[in-house]
C-alpha cells in the first residue's frame, strides 16, 4: 500500500527552545526553516516549502519569519503546486531539512495552551517538537487530525 497525503497544515514555525538561524554580516541561512506539515497516513513530514527567502535572513532580519506572519498564503498556493504529482517521499527528500516523525512514535499531541497555537509532538523516545500553527483554522483542524494523540 502506498503512502498518502490526507492533509497539510501550510503557516508553521518551529518554536522551542534552538538556535533558528546565524547571520555573519547581515546575511545567514535559517537551520528550521519548515513552513508547512503534511499529515499522511503513516507520518508527519515537515517540509521547507520553497519559496523565496524561506531559509534566508537578510540585514539580520528572519525572512521566514516575516512570511509565517504575513504570507502564510501564498506559502499554501506554492504548497499545493508543488505537492502535486509528487509522492510523499519525492518531497521529504527534496530538502536536507525536511524530516518526518512516524505515527507509530508518537507517545501524545500537546495543544500548548499558554502559547497561542501551539502544538508539541512528543515522541516515545521522550524527544520534542514545537511548532506554532498561524491560522486559528489550521489550529482547530489540527486538533482533529491528532485527536488519537490527545
Amino acid at each position: 500500500m502506498t503512502e498518502k497525503i490526507i492533509a497539510h497544515i501550510a503557516g508553521i514555525m518551529r518554536t522551542g527552545f534552538h538556535l533558528r538561524g546565524s547571520a555573519v554580516l547581515g546575511t545567514g541561512k535559517i537551520r528550521t526553516a519548515e513552513n508547512a506539515m503534511l499529515i499522511t497516513d503513516k507520518r508527519i513530514i515537515f517540509v521547507v516549502v520553497p519559496v523565496k527567502g524561506a531559509e534566508t535572513i537578510v540585514a539580520s532580519t528572519d525572512i521566514a519569519m516575516w512570511q509565517y506572519m504575513l504570507s502564510k498564503k501564498g506559502i499554501e498556493e506554492k504548497l499545493k503546486t508543488w505537492m502535486k504529482g509528487k509522492s510523499p517521499q519525492t518531497l521529504l527528500k527534496s530538502n536536507p531539512k525536511n524530516y518526518a516523525i512516524e505515527l507509530k512514535d508518537i507517545q501524545k499531541v500537546k495543544f500548548n495552551k499558554f502559547f497561542n497555537r501551539g502544538v508539541v509532538f512528543m515522541k516515545k523516545d521522550g524527544t520534542k517538537r514545537s511548532y506554532a500553527i498561524r491560522d486559528k483554522a489550521d489550529l482547530e483542524r489540527a486538533k482533529k487530525l491528532f485527536a488519537n494523540f490527545l
